[in-house]
């Protein structure tokens, strides 16, 4: 509830109100305004820590408040630490029921887990610049590496205050080899495989942009980790033709096929891109989530030109969907974390309390000769100094900060369950005195209040670090597959059945019914012409394969030319095939094939799989009983039996 916007709880009142308003109706409210930290999107604590005084109801019902006294996540080292060091920093709190707030919400009770470990470095200032810069992330690496006896990587939690922060320690651990986590590193247009394949694809898009070629070169030359200088490389390539460059890279063992590039949809350029660089040998999840991208977007009817455009609008949202079994170090912000726990939690960071970039206010208090009801000024100090509105506005703004910044320490301090390792700085004067307007002054002054502070000492640890439950070995649901396979549907043999009922035996649904697949086709073959044509179609149709084409092919030929049957497929004759006849009874008949000569005489042909069967006989005398009824002169009656040969039995 605390982190509900103004706006939104405004909304919610009349709609809680007309609900309530029925019988034995309850409202029941869950929050703590010790993690409201989204006053930047509207929420604002002040609304919540209201519902739980004495003076605002604003519905018309009796109301209880209930603390949760006891606190089930933590180990009690890291509950007790939370405890006294909160309780110490409602000091620093000038507005009362902020002060209340965190003095009365800082006694929790402890749970049946005993033990865990806090620890507070200080760092302090590096003469370097470059050294200033990365004194953080090598104390988080440090950290790390001495944690990695008793705790897996993916129970470590690195939170940071801002994503810059994040960025600059996970690119710092990663190129010291340690496998992490974070939004940022999830993202699709982090990985340098994701953007060779958007580069390549800018680069055939427009043949003229050389500096889209140089990115697609240099990539080249790392992965394939070439032993020609790099700069002969560029200066080989820079200026060639897209066709020249793909056929000087046969050279080093690259089998991209540009031709065929050009003539297959869109997805499937995507893998011909993957398969001709031979960008992934193993499973590659960056690659596999892009392929989804891709092929939802193919969906779209999308081009190379339509996916380009929606690259460079989502890209900043596209990311990996990564397991939490991930072994892996989390790297996330404080506002990510909300909400969250983790085995263990190393805090790298120190806030400036009262900083704030480029802040404006309304200013309402205005002479009366302005025309404004309000002026949009800049917050400092000098607004205290205009009058008491102003003064008003400035000790308001500065308590509402210090209460964002002390429920973004103690959102930090909090989601560590067994182990909490915090790293700050040493910023203390001359005369030994601590600078409280930022976290790390605030943690000197509580160490001195605990009596613990002294000057060359920079770490400070309460518990024991050994670790309090046994290490277990996280249980991987996931099969990691060692293989990234990706082949052209053309080598896969497959042929996309478009009719199934004409291919299957839906009563065994298992084989196909080849004999009815066949008799179909003969049912199109008219003359001897025709066979080439209509066996031709089923193939490009999806019915049949290479050597199934063959094969009916072949058969068909053997009917057409059996010296028994040549005249009956011959353009002299006139054929009527599966023609539809109504018996005297109502019953209907339908001949496989009916030859009229020109004597008008009618032959009759049945085509018939398997061995001979008297049933077989007495189909073809019902059709020329049926025949002779139309008054047709009947001659021969024949049935063909094709199995591994052709035989025709006259009746």
């Amino acid at each position: 509830m605390q982190d509900t916007s103004v706006l939104q709880w405004q909304n919610l009142i009349p709609l809680i109100e007309n609900a309530l308003a029925q019988e034995n109706s309850n409202l029941l409210l869950v929050g703590d305004g010790k993690q409201a930290i989204y006053r930047w999107r509207g929420g604002k604590a002040e609304q919540f820590i209201d519902l739980g005084s004495n003076e605002v109801n604003p519905f018309n019902i009796q109301k209880e408040i209930k603390n949760l006294e006891t606190n089930y996540r933590s180990y009690s080292e890291i509950i007790n630490f939370n405890n006294t060091f909160f309780s110490h920093t409602a000091n620093f709190l000038h507005n009362e029921s902020y002060k209340n707030l965190f003095l009365q919400g800082n006694v929790q009770l402890e749970n049946a887990k005993k033990g865990g470990f806090v620890s507070l470095s200080f760092l302090e200032k590096e003469e370097e610049k470059e050294d200033e810069k990365v004194k953080y992330p090598k104390k988080v690496l440090e950290k790390i590496n001495q944690l990695k006896e008793d705790f897996y990587l993916n129970e470590i939690c690195v939170l940071t205050r801002t994503k810059k922060d994040g960025i600059a320690v996970a690119d710092y651990l990663s190129e010291n080899g340690i496998s992490i986590i974070s939004s940022e590193t999830l993202l699709l247009k982090n990985n340098s495989k994701i953007n060779f394949i958007i580069d390549f694809l800018y680069s055939i898009q427009n043949t003229n942009d050389e500096e889209k070629r140089f990115e697609v070169l240099y990539f080249l030359h790392e992965h394939l980790k070439l032993k020609v200088p790099k700069n002969e490389f560029f200066k080989k390539h820079i200026k060639l033709t897209n066709a020249s460059i793909f056929e000087n890279l046969k050279s080093y063992g690259i089998s991209f096929n540009f031709s065929v590039f050009q003539q297959v949809p869109f997805y499937e350029k995507i893998e011909e891109i993957i398969r001709g660089f031979k960008l992934v040998n193993s499973s590659n999840a960056y690659v596999q989530f892009f392929l989804d991208v891709v092929l939802e977007q193919q969906r779209k009817a999308t081009d190379i030109g339509d996916f380009l455009e929606f690259w460079e609008l989502k890209k900043d949202k596209l990311s990996i969907v990564a397991s939490g079994n991930t072994n892996a170090v989390q790297v996330m912000t404080i506002h990510k974390s909300k909400g969250l726990e983790f085995p263990v939690v190393i805090f790298p960071c120190d806030v400036n309390i009262y900083k704030q970039i480029n802040p404006k206010i309304w200013f309402d208090d205005l002479p009366k000769e302005y025309d404004f009801k309000e002026l949009l000024i800049d917050y400092k100090k000098d607004l205290s100094l205009i009058n008491a509105r102003g003064l008003e506005i400035y000790n308001q703004q500065r308590e509402e900060l210090e209460l964002d910044n002390f429920n973004l320490l103690y959102v930090s301090l909090t989601r560590a369950v067994e182990q909490l390792h915090v790293i700050t700085e040493k910023k203390i004067s001359a005369n030994g005195v601590e600078n409280v307007n930022h976290y790390s002054g605030v943690f000197i002054n509580y160490l001195k209040e605990q009596n613990l502070w002294q000057e060359d000492l920079l770490e400070y640890n309460f518990g024991n670090i050994e670790r309090a439950k046994n290490k277990e070995a996280p249980e991987s649901l996931a099969e990691i597959h060692q293989k990234f396979i990706s082949t052209p549907w053309q080598e896969h043999n497959i042929v996309l059945l478009a009719s199934a009922s004409k291919l299957w035996d839906t009563a065994q649904g298992k084989a196909i019914d080849f004999g009815n697949l066949f008799h179909e086709m003969l049912s199109k073959i008219i003359t001897k012409n025709d066979v080439n044509s209509v066996t031709i179609q089923y193939h490009q149709k999806g019915f049949i394969n290479e050597i199934q084409l063959k094969l009916i092919k072949e058969m068909m030929y053997l009917v057409v030319d059996h010296p028994k049957l040549a005249v009956y497929f011959s353009d002299k004759v006139t054929v009527f095939n599966e023609r539809e006849i109504v018996d005297f009874d109502n019953q209907v008949v339908i001949p496989d094939r009916l030859v009229f000569n020109h004597l008008n005489e009618v032959t009759v042909i049945d085509y018939k799989t398997g061995s001979s069967s008297s049933e077989h006989h007495q189909q073809l005398l019902k059709y020329e009983r049926v025949l002779k009824s139309m008054d047709f002169k009947v001659g021969k009656k024949l049935l063909i039996y094709m199995n591994t040969e052709v035989d025709v039995v006259e009746v």
